[in-house]
């Protein structure tokens, strides 16, 4: 009788429920794996959604959902801004990127089955894939603990599956899914509470400020939330002298975490005495300047998603000509200053209306969970532009469907 409950618990039921969650698991075993299993995924649940249910009522479910259709100004600011990119094979590139914030609100406006019980069966297989990956990393970690600690301390990284940044993001989110399924009851605490703890400590070992801001924002979010869901000031108040308490802790308890911020330290002497080169967080602040003097120059327009590399590396060299690596001279890492510099003032102003419009939604219906995607995101687009490559966009556009879908679902059935 237990397995009985065990499966329930875990696995989806009927046919439908099925193939998108194998197609779910997919894209978030690629997250880890291949690139290949995120587009094998993706383009199955777009294939899925229009091919196999009603079109007709598909489209007029997403015109009756503006937080569907609103995605689609994604892919709009991408696609106009090919009017002044003289570099058309690069844009295209960023247009492909985008054409998932069309397709995939349409295919998910097809699936009716987004019940509470699906909706924790699909966050526990992503769990389940970061936990695993995350073992993974450490085991890796461990097998060359020394020469990968030395190389924390000069600004290197532990190994990660594709991009830290984004790798470690997508461990933050685990971490208050597995909150939200053990404040749901889905299984025991033990069950909940062991790889939510193994998560807490990955991040601070993997050294992502990124990840860093994201975590303890969210719990300071996930504090005042809890406070307000139950009244219980005590309990919220503890969450949030722990949340700030625990950096403190952890810098003389983790050597990768202490590294890291010893050599942020260090980073802003070089740079406060105009020494860049080499540098993962001075080439950053670059980068950052660098999309300032383009906007400078180019507010209203931009000067096009296409040509935004050519001309970012073009005006790093006016600013910076004493950088020797090349590949130093990169976009903007801040997705505000991308996007400005890329597609001007109103391409800007349509990713803003695009990205917080959901949001707002989620405050409505007093969802933690997906104001924290928010939260992620936002600290994400500080330090990068995660919305312009396919990992970002995804983790971002799969999990923003998977809210409205369930929380739709939801208010048809009260």
């Amino acid at each position: 009788m237990q397995q009985k409950t065990v499966i329930h618990t875990v696995l989806p039921e009927g046919r439908d429920q099925w193939i998108v969650y194998l197609l779910c698991l997919s894209v978030f075993a690629g997250f880890s794996l291949s690139r290949a299993m995120i587009s094998i995924g993706v383009i199955g649940l777009i294939g899925y959604g229009l091919l196999a249910f009603d079109i007709r009522r598909t489209l007029r479910v997403y015109f009756s959902r503006p937080a569907y259709y609103i995605n689609v100004l994604f892919l709009l600011t991408i696609l106009l801004s090919g009017i002044n990119s003289d570099n058309k094979q690069l844009w295209e590139t960023f247009v492909q990127i985008k054409l998932p914030f069309l397709f995939l609100p349409i295919a998910f406006c097809a699936f009716p089955f987004f019940d509470t019980s699906f909706f924790h069966k699909l966050l526990i297989a992503f769990c389940a894939m970061m936990v695993l990956s995350a073992a993974a990393v450490m085991v890796h970690y461990v097998l060359h603990y020394e020469a990968i600690t030395q190389s924390i301390k000069w600004g290197g990284i532990i190994p990660t599956p594709f991009s830290h940044i984004r790798y470690t993001l997508l461990l933050v989110f685990a971490f208050f899914c597995l909150l939200r399924l053990w404040e749901q009851r889905v299984a025991p605490a033990i069950v909940l509470w062991s790889p939510a703890i193994f998560l807490f400590i990955v991040i601070h070992v993997l050294s992502s400020r990124s990840g860093w801001i994201a975590l303890y924002a969210g719990l300071l979010i996930y504090a005042a939330a809890y406070i307000i869901r139950t009244h219980r000031c005590t309990i919220g108040l503890a969450i949030a002298l722990c949340t700030i308490l625990a950096p403190f802790a952890l810098y003389h308890l983790i050597p990768s975490f202490q590294s890291k911020i010893d050599y942020m330290r260090w980073t802003a002497g070089e740079v406060a005495a105009g020494r860049i080169d080499n540098m993962s967080d001075a080439m950053r602040i670059a980068s950052w300047r660098t999309g300032i003097e383009i906007i400078r120059r180019h507010p209203l327009t931009g000067v096009g998603a296409g040509d935004l590399l050519a001309e970012s590396k073009a005006v790093s060299h006016e600013l910076f000509p004493s950088i020797v690596n090349e590949d130093d001279r990169k976009m903007p890492h801040n997705e505000f200053l991308w996007i400005w510099a890329a597609t001007g003032i109103f391409g800007l102003l349509a990713y803003l209306i695009a990205f917080i419009y959901p949001f707002v939604r989620a405050l409505r219906i007093g969802s933690w969970l997906m104001g924290l995607l928010f939260v992620i995101f936002l600290s994400a687009f500080l330090t990068e532009a995660p919305l312009e490559e396919q990992i970002g966009s995804v983790f971002y556009l799969l999990f923003l469907l998977i809210f409205l879908s369930h929380s739709s679902y939801s208010a048809a059935h009260d």
